[in-house]
């Protein structure tokens, strides 16, 4: 598979185990109201989100509906007049907008406002003729793992590798409003990881939690999308278990410590450790004419580590030195 394992939207590096690219998931929370969605945008960008997310749908999206879910879905669609401003003014805030979208007819919509990235929701992972129209704009298309299984996960990329579709992530998520800590699975991280080596892997998050995000970090996840509300009172179906305002910007602050904190892949010594670290160096025992041959009686182990450290001792056993030692002085490996 020719999939890439790193790129890039507005210059927001996407790869595994790099400083994770964190959307503020808006969906449905304006309220179909401009300004609450402004206002969610200036505070998603204040917090440090990377990224705004909407969701754009009709209910007849979704094929024929009961009454209740007809309203539902028509009391929240978002309304295709607000693109353009909204993105304007996503821009001025240094945040990237885009949307979810369950129709392959709203393309051209976005494509009017040069969004940089597609979010394809779990419920659309077998929606081959979406992915079919997406597969010929050439822009990263990040999708959710929700509501589908590993085998077909692997159906939908196989179709997409075949389509040359090569710069797409995969969120771990779980479609259960609100998520349990329980059914988090963040475990499924490593598994896709394994699973698809070359592709990027992140997490859609429905819990309440303000911890969990970080978690997933801690695992290598560089994508983190999260529902942010100004109200979780608020009477849209997304609010109660979205993030408030406040809690966004202490879930990111998180997610930045457990970036910062993951550190290096290589096991070594930081300066500060080679100097005042506890570990044992070698030292002469006594004074030592040139010519002796160095045995184990010969050498003092103590604190601090000079030259010679204990797990070089093989070094210098049994080795004829070339010069004249004090006691106390650090054993080098010049002195043979």
């Amino acid at each position: 598979m020719n999939f890439l394992n790193s790129f890039t939207i507005n210059k927001k590096k996407i790869q595994n185990y790099h400083k994770p690219f964190v959307i503020a998931e808006i969906g449905s929370n304006h309220d179909q109201d401009i300004e609450k969605a402004k206002y969610l945008i200036n505070k998603s960008a204040e917090c440090g989100a990377d990224a705004v997310k909407i969701q754009i749908f009709k209910s007849y999206d979704f094929g024929k509906l009961n009454k209740k879910i007809t309203k539902i879905f028509d009391e929240n669609a978002f309304n295709l007049n607000w693109l353009g401003k909204l993105n304007n003014f996503a821009k001025k805030q240094n945040v990237i907008f885009f949307a979810s979208l369950f129709n392959p007819r709203y393309i051209s919509n976005l494509e009017k406002i040069n969004t940089p990235v597609y979010k394809l929701a779990s419920s659309e992972i077998d929606n081959f003729t979406l992915l079919k129209k997406l597969s010929k704009i050439n822009k990263p298309l990040l999708i959710s793992t929700g509501m589908t299984d590993l085998e077909n996960i692997n159906k939908t990329i196989t179709f997409l590798d075949k389509l040359n579709v090569n710069k797409i992530a995969l969120l771990q998520c779980s479609s259960l409003y609100p998520q349990n800590i329980n059914d988090l699975n963040l475990n499924v991280i490593e598994t896709l990881k394994n699973k698809f080596p070359n592709i990027p892997i992140g997490f859609s998050d429905h819990s309440e939690s303000i911890y969990s995000p970080a978690f997933a970090v801690s695992r290598g996840a560089c994508i983190i999308e999260k529902h942010i509300t100004i109200d979780k009172n608020d009477k849209g179906p997304d609010h109660s278990y979205a993030l408030t305002i406040e809690q966004f910007s202490e879930m990111i602050r998180l997610i930045n410590e457990a970036y910062k904190a993951g550190g290096r892949f290589t096991k070594d010594l930081h300066e500060i450790e080679k100097k005042t670290a506890r570990r044992r160096g070698l030292y002469y025992n006594k004074d030592i004419k040139k010519g002796k041959i160095i045995n184990i009686k010969d050498v003092l182990v103590k604190n601090p580590p000079n030259e010679l450290q204990l797990k070089d001792i093989d070094l210098i056993l049994d080795r004829k030195i070339n010069k004249n030692v004090k006691k106390n002085a650090p054993i080098k490996e010049s002195d043979f």
